[in-house]
Order: C-alpha cells, then sequence, then structure tokens
C-alpha cells in the first residue's frame, strides 16, 4: 500500500526503487524515503530516525497492515501504525538515498 500526500513529490523511480528494499528485505514491513523541505528557496533534510518512516511517500507491505489491524484513523496515526509493526516483528525504515 503506497501513501503520498498532495503537497509531496518525488522522482519517477522512487517507489520503484522502495519496492526493491521490500523484495529484498522480507521482514521490512512499512518504509519511506526521507523527507526535504524548501527553506529558504533551498531544500534541507528534515530531521528523522532511520527507524521511523515518515508518512508521507511510505510504502507498507500488505501482511504487515493486516497484522496490525489495518489503518486505523488515530492522531498521530502514522507513528501508531510503526509501533505496532515493530511490535510484531516487522522492520520499518526510512531510507535516506531515497528523497521525497
Amino acid at each position: 500500500i503506497g501513501i503520498i500526500d498532495a503537497d509531496m513529490y518525488c522522482s519517477s523511480n522512487y517507489f520503484p526503487r522502495l519496492l526493491e528494499r521490500f523484495e529484498k528485505e522480507p521482514k521490512l514491513g512499512i518504509a519511506s524515503g526521507t523527507v526535504y523541505s524548501k527553506k529558504d528557496g533551498k531544500f534541507v533534510r528534515e530531521r528523522g530516525r532511520p527507524d521511523l518512516p515518515r508518512g508521507s511517500g511510505r510504502l507498507i507491505r500488505l501482511k504487515c497492515l493486516f497484522d496490525c489491524g489495518g489503518y486505523k484513523l488515530y492522531k498521530s496515526m502514522d507513528s501508531v501504525l510503526n509501533i505496532k509493526a515493530q511490535r510484531r516483528g516487522w522492520l520499518t525504515r526510512s531510507f535516506s538515498d531515497l528523497k521525497i
């Protein structure tokens, strides 16, 4: 399952490259690239942990989503899903070489 916010954009090979990570790592449950925001005319990398994928620009393995009880509406629902996935043995990753 892929998620991208309407105000975000990525290269045309972003999702195919992210899918390659899922093919290589069967326990990868949720993954994203690294978010860059435009500040003063320049793109600046946002802070984040490598084990916590961002809400936008991420992919969720369908089995992982089912193991976590689906995508429910909570405050901080992306964070809740990351924690649920980790507690169920899934890997969650944010890859610094994939920019969004």
